[in-house]
């Protein structure tokens, strides 16, 4: 719900961590469908892990660079739930 969505934008407008997607812009517009909400994550030249990870790429991760992002992906959550001054 927008709830939810606000809080996201709060945290994630601090967050500054190496492993973690920077936001750096929101919208939220009201208009016949409802509250239409969107977040804008800083652009990623290499594509999305999700990309690569689900073979949408030509080029296909080897394990020992998939293991990196898997440990950069746990750095980052660790900082959310552990690190950061609220969570």
């Amino acid at each position: 719900g927008h709830k939810e969505w606000v809080t996201e934008v709060n945290v994630l407008g601090v967050v500054d961590h190496p492993n973690l997607v920077k936001l750096v812009g929101y919208c939220a517009e009201d208009d016949e469908r409802g509250i239409q909400r969107l977040l804008v994550y800083e652009f990623m030249p290499n594509g999305s892990v999700e990309d690569h990870l689900a073979l949408r790429s030509s080029k296909v991760l080897p394990w020992s660079t998939r293991l990196r992002i898997a440990l950069g992906a746990a750095r980052g959550l660790t900082y959310l739930h552990e690190e950061m001054d609220f969570q």
